[in-house]
């Protein structure tokens, strides 16, 4: 199990870069309920982890809330140049892949709405955890 260590590791990674600490603030979190929705935000969640023999891929998903659009770009921007390599990195401390996966907007008429709501997602890919009694990670 590696989603803890990925989800960590993520969160930490976001919030110390300069581009996103300066859209979102202290706004960057795990995915949150209704009641806690706020512009801007930036919430990520764990879509899907399986394991393999090696690499135990995750799929995060960030949703990213703004209010203007250059906002969005920027945060995205950000985002892809965290967690899309073409190379394995270490990310806080966690050796893994990371790749972009696919993107959605959230809002179907951000003018009406009064703010941007898009989603990115990328494949995090750390070496699998050894759970066997006796053994270390």
């Amino acid at each position: 199990m590696r989603w803890d260590d990925v989800a960590r590791a993520g969160r930490i990674a976001a919030a110390a870069d300069p581009v996103l600490a300066g859209i979102y603030g202290a706004s960057i979190r795990m995915g949150a309920t209704a009641q806690d929705f706020a512009v801007p935000g930036l919430e990520y969640q764990i879509i899907a982890d399986t394991a393999g023999e090696l690499w135990e891929p995750i799929i995060v998903q960030w949703d990213q809330w703004v209010s203007d659009y250059d906002d969005l770009v920027a945060s995205e921007r950000a985002l892809r140049k965290l967690f899309d390599h073409d190379l394995p990195v270490v990310i806080e401390g966690v050796y893994m892949w990371s790749v972009f996966t696919d993107g959605a907007s959230l809002v179907d008429a951000p003018d009406r709405a009064g703010f941007y709501g898009r989603a990115v997602r990328f494949r995090l890919s750390p070496i699998r955890e050894d759970l066997r009694p006796g053994r270390s990670t």
